[in-house]
């Protein structure tokens, strides 16, 4: 059963799942720069402070976990759902198997980078120390499920096309 998944899918088709998975990096990095930059040109710090609220931050273990929800929902799931998108407009065969491609390709490059950036900075990766939830699971979670939506909600016409031509022989 292996070897007919592997001899269905084409080279082209990874390919194509790979440069989803860039796709969906550049989406995941451009939008925490954007929302979660801790240096003031965030929009989440910008709003806080525009606010007058920024003395909420203070309440820290709520707004960690404020902030990995926001996180989740806006950065992982909108860099798959672009990863998916792509690989889907892209590839038709398999794409169950293929859509796990580009939400594993964004979740390594940016867990990648992470440890790189930690290391470069002096410090060392201790995953015993590191907030694992989220730091892995939940952006490996959000690029996962953010793919397979992209990928299903671009091809969702074709599918039902393909559903109502096929006659019905009961």
């Amino acid at each position: 059963m292996g070897e007919a998944l592997f001899n269905e899918i084409e080279k082209w088709d990874l390919i194509y799942a790979l440069i989803g998975g860039g796709l969906g990096f550049i989406v995941v990095w451009v939008t925490s720069v954007l929302i979660f930059d801790p240096n003031g040109i965030g929009a989440v710090y910008w709003s806080l402070a525009s606010l007058g609220i920024l003395g909420i931050i203070s309440f820290q273990e709520q707004f960690a976990l404020a902030s990995a929800i926001m996180q989740f929902g806006i950065v992982h799931l909108l860099g798959g759902f672009c990863g998916g998108l792509y690989t889907g407009y892209k590839v038709e065969k398999k794409l169950k198997f293929l859509l796990i491609i580009p939400g594993i390709a964004t979740f390594l490059i940016s867990f990648l980078i992470f440890i790189a950036s930690t290391y470069f900075q002096g410090g060392a990766v201790n995953l015993s120390t590191t907030n694992l939830l989220g730091t892995v699971i939940l952006p490996i979670t959000g690029n996962l499920t953010g793919s397979y939506l992209g990928g299903y909600a671009i091809n969702w016409p074709t599918k039902e096309e393909t559903e109502k031509k096929e006659p019905n022989l009961t």
